[in-house]
């Protein structure tokens, strides 16, 4: 990538994610939560431009710079290609795409993958339909402050199609403890999205379930993002990440800097940061989400490592969901031929 930052899905050519060992959390820092409400996008301001310096900013997490993995690097085992999703308008494609995002006054921009999440919740309503997961660090990097103020969202997107259009980011809410600590067990943001005139997001592309709090660490799981590059060596894909793309196995947990993650073997690169970890997924494509695509080690051993969602994750959701998000309908945006 182009600059020497490592988060999976952002703006500034990030390469790896880095994550350092961290003090025990106390349970009220675990509990606090930045909110930001981001600002919609001036009509005409998405060019063509724009976007290729968006796209050309993949981003990862910053963990694998610091956390080099095992002192005796064992051999990189058999990769797992990802293979491009054909299936289209329809669950789960229909519901996963490229976030776009630029903080005024950095001239940095940077993309990631991310999911429409069905907002309803059993005995509390259906929510405001406006929900997108990503990971944290597509909104924020505690190395430099990078700091998003417009966010778009392109979902079911293939060679730069809008077939379901392109939707405004309203407010974001993640953890402080990966604002303050870069703490990748946190590596996770939920967005309310803008309504269209039209409606909400999931009236257009529906959502995927959010699974929380399990016990069970052996699943068999799809995981998917837009990755521009893959591994071993950050090897470009010819389509820059215009097409999404999707691993499948078995996830396990690991322990990477004394704290546990789920792991699943995969070759997705830069650009997949925020992709989702799909289980249960029924013929229809729905299933649930129970994690999003975070980091790999510098010393790549195969595996792309993602936080395990618990309680906290649901309490963030269930506040992100009663938000009534304002009506913006993009006007002026145009993408790349």
């Amino acid at each position: 990538m182009r600059k020497a930052l490592r988060l999976f899905g952002l703006p500034m050519a990030v390469a790896a994610l880095l994550l350092t060992p961290l003090s025990p959390v106390h349970a009220a820092a675990a509990k606090s939560v930045h909110e930001q409400e981001l600002k919609a996008s001036p009509d005409g301001f998405w060019t063509p431009e724009r976007i290729r310096r968006a796209e050309a900013n993949p981003l990862d997490s910053m963990m694998a710079r610091k956390v080099a993995g095992p002192a005796a690097a064992k051999p990189v085992p058999p990769v797992t290609k990802a293979k491009v999703v054909t299936a289209h308008g329809k669950a789960p494609a229909k519901m996963i795409g490229r976030l776009y995002a630029f903080q005024e006054g950095s001239d940095q921009y940077a993309t990631c993958s991310a999911t429409v999440i069905a907002s309803g919740f059993k005995g509390k309503g259906k929510g405001n339909q406006s929900v997108v997961l990503t990971a944290a660090h597509c909104v924020y990097n505690p190395e430099n402050g990078w700091n998003p103020d417009y966010i778009v969202f392109n979902p079911d997107t293939d060679k730069g199609s809008t077939p379901k259009g392109l939707w405004g980011g309203w407010r974001i809410s993640y953890y402080n403890r990966w604002r303050t600590q870069a703490d990748s067990t946190a590596d996770y943001a939920f967005i309310v999205m803008a309504k269209h005139s039209s409606g909400p997001i999931q009236k257009a592309t529906g959502g995927q379930s959010l699974g929380y709090s399990y016990k069970k660490r052996d699943w068999w799981a799809r995981e998917f993002g837009y990755a521009a590059v893959h591994n071993p060596g950050d090897q470009a894909y010819a389509d820059d990440g215009s097409r999404l793309r999707m691993c499948k196995g078995h996830t396990k947990q690991r322990k990477v800097g004394g704290q546990k993650f789920l792991a699943l073997k995969c070759d997705l690169s830069h650009g997949a940061s925020g992709g989702p970890i799909i289980v249960s997924q029924k013929a229809n494509g729905y299933g649930k989400v129970i994690s999003v695509v975070s980091f790999f080690l510098k010393k790549w051993d195969g595996y792309l490592y993602s936080p395990i969602f618990d309680r906290h994750t649901r309490d963030l959701f269930l506040k992100m969901r009663k938000y009534n998000p304002p009506t913006w309908n993009l006007e002026g945006v145009e993408l790349p031929n």
